[in-house]
């Protein structure tokens, strides 16, 4: 009877345990997916499409000015986190993976994309640049010895595939980076949550050395994405309630225009990333989790 007891007592604390990793399951990037729209007017987005990637997260796209690698001028290029490989026993086991585009329609297989450093490292929400001299940049987030804080460090390639890293921390912040320029400006949009997802900004003089900038305020959301409105504003797209879009003027830092896009899914949608493609309309990804 006590052999029973004790049996009875193992089955419980296994079942438990299962349910107990089915549930965390369900609330990690293990349990995302990667989503499609697009847009003509860049504010009515058609019904979004996919899943392209599954256990795929934090996407983001860049529209190539300039040729790099074997990648012509006018490709679309999407890293993501891969969790494929990804598990309770095996956290820290994503990577960044790339596929391309060129209509949004048509998506190459994806690759893995290679770091250059002196030790191994897990690189995550990537956020890119094309520099003046076609070299890509990519920004990423890591792990900080501070509490509550990350560090955003920076990489370089040349031929979108292999990054090599470059010395020393861009900025220690409150969470992932979305990089862009106004006018030879620079401007990094850091998450933060704070009684509520916010977005705070980060200026720099040349993509490297970052200073927070507390005059801009906060912008409600999280995990933004941006696309060039013109010389001197930009949308930024980001996670209220769906996602949502916001008119960016770094010169008048009180002219911040919200307005829903309607992209909604069951779960939870986020991450979003845009590009104006050469025919004028607009390609975004983002996430979704379900639940």
């Amino acid at each position: 009877m006590f052999f029973i007891k004790i049996l009875f007592l193992l089955v419980c604390l296994v079942s438990i345990s299962t349910a107990g990793l089915a549930l965390e399951e369900k609330g990690t990037p293990n349990n995302d997916s990667i989503y499609v729209t697009t847009s003509i007017d860049g504010t009515h987005f058609t019904k979004p499409q996919g899943p392209l990637f599954k256990k795929a997260s934090s996407p983001e796209i860049i529209l190539l000015k300039k040729s790099v690698g074997k990648f012509p001028a006018g490709t679309v290029l999407l890293y993501y986190v891969n969790f494929e490989n990804w598990g309770p026993q095996s956290r820290q086991a994503e990577f960044i993976s790339l596929a391309t585009t060129t209509d949004g329609k048509k998506w190459s297989s994806k690759q893995k994309v290679n770091f250059i450093a002196n030790k191994p490292f897990h690189a995550t929400d990537p956020s890119l640049i094309q520099l003046e001299n076609g070299q890509l940049r990519m920004y990423f987030m890591m792990p900080s010895h501070v509490r509550g804080k990350v560090n955003i460090l920076s990489a370089i390639s040349s031929d979108g595939v292999n990054f090599k890293l470059e010395d020393g921390i861009r900025i220690t912040s409150t969470g992932n980076p979305e990089v862009f320029t106004i006018n030879n400006k620079w401007f990094m949009l850091i998450s933060a949550s704070m009684r509520g997802q916010y977005v705070r900004v980060a200026i720099s003089n040349d993509g490297l050395v970052w200073k927070e900038a507390p005059e801009y305020g906060l912008i409600r959301g999280g995990a933004p994405g941006v696309l060039q409105r013109d010389n001197n504003t930009v949308d930024i797209f980001s996670n209220v309630q769906g996602i949502a879009q916001y008119i960016f003027d770094p010169v008048d830092v009180n002219k911040i225009v919200h307005k829903p896009t309607g992209i909604h899914l069951p779960g939870i949608i986020g991450d979003p990333s845009p590009v104006k493609l050469d025919n004028g309309s607009i390609l975004m990804v983002f996430k979704n989790r379900s639940q």
